[in-house]
């Protein structure tokens, strides 16, 4: 209920209507069948061609607030969601490809956030030696693996299916794409076809972050829950200083705002390759309107 009334989902509908959006998509796994459902909400009418994979089913909708409640319920921590009465929970728990529904809806290029830190190879022979992990260390990297480590799987898919391309243009020219699609039979909305990513990755370790914040007296003296009594006991295990797991539990709004100030500086520290990446779409799609207007 907060999240609805707090997130104008409505206003969606309204800029699909303008043109400052051409399609929203949120990720949900489907908890009787464990089927990934991709729910997609764009200006047009129906679904686009999309993938044969009898794993993910596309579905046309308005995306509202249950759908995003959804598709970040993770399993057992958070009950899964009645949408038309069928339970739904996390969509990151079965997709593999999480940028394919980017593909299908027709875009060019990606921006892709991922919040995993990746410390840099120097800091590790500082740090102590480490005892042997507990579970609740281990179920926050294996929470990273399913959710983390699909996104560099499949930026890396993207960038081996890129330079292949590239390749073949280099080599037979500039109709190499196409005619490898028209020989492969795919239609557009499944044809191969470069896709421009751009990858902006936490800058700071959101584990270490969380395990800070709930140690900290002001999280103390407002948290008297059964709930926010363990994550202070996760804090403070052996786990805190890669405390991953609390940081899928920590839905705290002062927490947020740390967050999203990282992101706001993680992006400011881009500024120069965002600019560059947004002038080259907006150069991209003006040349795609006269192309049709002379056509």
């Amino acid at each position: 209920r907060q999240i609805a009334e707090a997130v104008p989902f409505e206003r969606i509908d309204g800029h699909l209507e303008r043109g400052l959006l051409s399609a929203v998509t949120v990720s949900t796994t489907l908890v009787k069948s464990g089927r990934t459902v991709v729910f997609v909400h764009r200006r047009e009418p129906g679904l686009p061609p999309w993938s044969h994979d009898p794993t993910i089913s596309p579905r046309a909708t308005a995306i509202r607030a249950e759908h995003a409640l959804a598709s970040s319920a993770l399993p057992i921590l958070f009950r899964p969601v009645n949408i038309d009465g069928e339970l739904y929970c996390d969509g990151g728990l079965r997709q593999n490809v999480p940028l394919s529904p980017a593909r299908r809806l027709g875009a060019d290029g990606v921006i892709v956030v991922n919040p995993r830190y990746i410390e840099p190879a120097s800091a590790a022979p500082e740090r102590d030696a480490p005892g042997f992990p507990g579970p609740l260390f281990l179920l926050g990297k294996t929470l990273n693996a399913l959710m983390l480590d699909r996104i560099d799987n499949d930026l890396a898919r993207l960038e081996s299916i890129n330079g292949i391309l590239e390749a073949g243009r280099r080599r037979y020219g500039e109709g190499f794409v196409d005619g490898l699609n028209e020989e492969l039979g795919l239609p557009p909305g499944r044809s191969l076809r470069p896709l421009r990513s751009l990858l902006i990755r936490a800058s700071k370790d959101i584990g270490s972050l969380a395990a800070e914040f709930v140690r900290s007296p002001a999280f103390r003296a407002r948290t008297t829950s059964v709930l926010g009594r363990v994550m202070r006991r996760l804090a403070e295990g052996d786990e805190q200083r890669e405390a991953d797991f609390l940081s899928y539990l920590l839905f705290d709004g002062e927490f947020a705002g740390r967050l999203i100030e990282i992101g706001r500086a993680d992006a400011r520290a881009r500024h120069e390759e965002l600019c560059a990446f947004f002038e080259r779409a907006l150069s991209w799609g003006g040349a795609e309107e006269r192309a049709r207007e002379g056509g």
